[in-house]
């Protein structure tokens, strides 16, 4: 209970309460359950002081001095600590829901279990500050400084934190989902297995911080710097890592899959025992083709392939056992995921486009250069109708192309098309009468009519040209 001489110089008002405590330095106030509801208390010094389990719900504290105060349990609902100086107060288990705490000084505070879902923390000082098991949900850390901060085990869904300074902070298992971490500082720091399932760290820095196993679904980390960082066993899924550095990384044993991966950096990574799938390496925002392939390295190679004019003869039948899947333009992009996912299990490499009417003759450059370095081709033919650019490529190129379609697929009108005049195309078109059979036989099937044409084309060029068998 509170001392009821304490509360009644409180009561006088703060020029009265300040006076008193340069009167009595000694004495450390006793304030505890006080019930002190929109009290205004700015500028006062109360140091030291014990609100444990007090009442300050929209309390005017702007500017005023709590350095190791004792505030276990008390009620800050929607207080106004703006400037306050705050430092090694002992704030656990707090509610400080809706409170205002812009600029305030918070280091080393121990905020064990405090609420302070939807706190205005713009700005703020947390250096060596405990926020363990702490609720952050929707709370703005915008530029808040927390090197070696605890955040272990705290609950920041929809935090905005943008600009934060994290570094050699802890927040080890802490949910960040939905968080936007943009422009943040978090070098160092160790967030292992915590979750960051979208998540917004664009131009993020992270270098040397420790995710390992943590969760990363949908989470954005365009234009991020991760040198050195730890990613071992860590789940990225549809993560946009475009434009990101990741040189010299730790990703074994992670998971990769359908990441965007355009533009990415990552010399000298360790990717022993990761599990990689389906990685876009073109850039979405350009009307390109959508080019997924499945590892990081072939990714680079197809990207500098694909950019550079030069670079064409230096990779050329660089993916013996690379396979060009082409989806069709009206949504038959599940059918070449399926084809996609067999031909894995066959140990060939798929490399799978989507294609899209905008695309033209930007498109056909690509699958030219594609194809040049690929076994085979396999395509849906099987919508509307036959891409031009699939047309021009049998008609310019020299790699085998092996047609397939579903059983509903009007067969005379694909038969009549120009793309079985070619030499290269198979035909007539594999057809299919139940998804199924594309993750299941129909590969198969494909891959060794896909071979029969090669060596057919290797007969050919050596009896064309005989120094090649002899080569």
């Amino acid at each position: 209970m509170a001392n009821q001489q304490h509360l009644d110089i409180l009561r006088q008002g703060v020029e009265a309460w300040n006076a008193w405590r340069k009167q009595a330095p000694g004495i450390k106030p006793d304030l505890s359950e006080a019930t002190l509801w929109e009290i205004d208390l700015m500028g006062a010094d109360l140091s030291q002081t014990n609100f444990s389990g007090a009442n300050l719900v929209r309390a005017s504290l702007q500017g005023a001095r709590l350095e190791n105060a004792v505030l276990y349990r008390t009620s800050l609902f929607k207080a106004d600590l703006s400037e306050a100086s705050i430092r090694e107060a002992n704030m656990t288990g707090a509610n400080l829901s809706g409170a205002t705490l812009h600029k305030a000084d918070l280091q080393r505070v121990i905020l064990y279990r405090a609420t302070l879902a939807g706190a205005n923390l713009f700005d703020t000082t947390l250096h060596e500050a405990n926020l363990c098991q702490a609720d952050l949900r929707k709370a703005n850390l915008s530029m808040a400084r927390m090197h070696h901060t605890d955040l272990s085990g705290a609950n920041l869904t929809g935090a905005i934190l943008e600009g934060i300074d994290l570094k050699d902070a802890v927040a080890h298992k802490a949910n960040f989902t939905g968080a936007n971490l943009s422009d943040g500082l978090l070098d160092q720091a160790n967030l292992s297995e915590s979750d960051l399932s979208n998540a917004n760290l664009h131009n993020s820095i992270l270098d040397e911080t420790d995710l390992s196993k943590a969760i990363l679904r949908g989470t954005t980390l365009s234009k991020a710097s991760l040198i050195g960082t730890k990613l071992r066993g860590a789940t990225l899924e549809r993560v946009d890592l475009s434009n990101a550095n990741l040189v010299q990384s730790d990703l074994r044993e992670a998971m990769l899959a359908h990441c965007l991966v355009y533009g990415i950096n990552a010399w000298d990574i360790q990717l022993e025992g990761a599990r990689q799938q389906e990685l876009i390496i073109t850039n979405a925002g350009e009307h390109e083709p959508v080019i997924t392939v499945d590892d990081l390295e072939t990714g680079q190679m197809l990207y500098l392939l694909l950019k550079q004019t030069h670079s064409r003869v230096a990779f050329g039948c660089a993916m013996p056992k690379g396979v060009l899947v082409l989806a069709r333009r009206d949504g038959g992009y599940e059918e070449a995921q399926s084809i996609a996912a067999r031909l894995r299990e066959l140990d060939y490499q798929p490399i799978l486009v989507e294609l899209s009417a905008a695309q033209g003759e930007k498109a056909w450059e690509m699958l030219q250069r594609l194809a040049s370095v690929v076994g085979f081709v396999i395509a849906d033919i099987g919508g509307p109708e036959i891409a031009p650019e699939l047309i021009t490529l049998s008609q310019r190129g020299q790699t085998p192309i092996i047609p397939f379609a579903s059983a509903r697929a009007d067969s005379q009108a694909l038969r009549g098309s120009a793309l079985f005049a070619q030499p290269w195309v198979y035909r007539p078109p594999f057809f299919y009468q139940q998804p199924e059979e594309l993750s299941t036989t129909l590969p198969e099937r494909m891959v060794s009519t896909a071979q029969s044409r090669l060596q057919e084309r290797q007969q050919l060029l050596e009896r064309l040209f005989p120094h090649l068998k002899e080569a």
